[in-house]
């Protein structure tokens, strides 16, 4: 599959999507399309479709499917492994994202906490919230994997060698995410090691549903006993950084075991795709 990579410059697949994003906010907001829904539209066609198309055709051009991607696994990951990587990424993502929110609220005026508090109070229509899930739980999963892992991470594979591969593209997985970038980044170079250690996404997506699942479940339990945004004003600083740190540290640990036992299949292997 280097031949595809060798062709596949990345910058061409940044290039669509942000014409993309342009074209489509312009025509929706014209055409006055809700805020709501242009903003779900534009974030699947810019961030998803039109990535995958274009990473479609390249693999077709060098005779190869998407299907090469979803191939049976070489090699099998135990329930335990599956399990403790939920948990685990779980864990320092709710750590991370803990620290960043406490800091920044932490720093915000007044003003700006009171906005967000009103914004909150704001319940989003059922359709919305169902459109949301889907594309939180079914669609990204899919659609990131393909894209992340399977382009990606193949990409600056082919550039810079897999060890490079893995954390670059884990980076850029992480930079999509904004505020979770820490646990993002550190999900994407799990999700890499699966992939090459299984020679398929097929593990990688299911996992990676399970793990949006799991956030999304903490985010309504968290709704549902009144806490929500209001959590911010009812704890200190000091007792949000102390429970993310807390978190991050069991999660890291948890983490640092799981890639040692695992990295060497980084070393003895290029992009698992043959």
């Amino acid at each position: 599959m280097n031949y595809v990579f060798q062709d596949a410059k990345t910058r061409w697949i940044i290039l669509w999507s942000v014409l993309a994003f342009i074209g489509l906010t312009i025509f929706l907001s014209l055409i006055r399309i809700p805020l709501e829904y242009s903003t779900l539209i534009t974030s699947f066609v810019a961030l998803y479709l039109i990535p995958l198309l274009w990473f479609k055709t390249k693999l077709q051009d060098e005779g190869y499917q998407l299907n090469d991607l979803f191939r049976k696994s070489e090699s099998r990951l135990s329930a335990k492994s599956f399990s403790s990587a939920i948990v685990f990424m779980t864990l320092y993502s709710l750590g991370a994202i803990t620290i960043v929110i406490a800091i920044v609220w932490h720093f915000l005026s007044e003003n700006a906490r009171s906005f967000i508090l009103e914004i909150n109070e704001i319940e989003p229509s059922f359709m919305i919230l169902l459109l949301n899930l889907v594309m939180i739980i079914v669609i990204a999963p899919i659609f990131e994997e393909i894209i992340f892992r399977g382009f990606l991470f193949g990409r600056m594979s082919y550039k810079f060698g897999v060890t490079k591969g893995v954390i670059i593209s884990s980076v850029l997985f992480g930079l999509l995410h904004g505020p979770n970038f820490i646990g993002a980044t550190l999900t994407g170079i799990v999700l890499c090691l699966i992939f090459i250690k299984t020679g398929s996404l097929i593990i990688p997506v299911f996992l990676h549903m399970i793990y949006n699942i799991f956030a999304q479940a903490t985010e309504m339990i968290q709704i549902n006993l009144g806490y929500g945004v209001h959590l911010l004003e009812e704890l200190s600083f000091m007792t949000l950084v102390i429970i993310g740190v807390i978190l991050l540290t069991i999660g890291l640990v948890w983490f640092i075991y799981f890639t040692r036992n695992n990295w060497r299949y980084v070393k003895a292997n290029q992009f698992p795709i043959d």
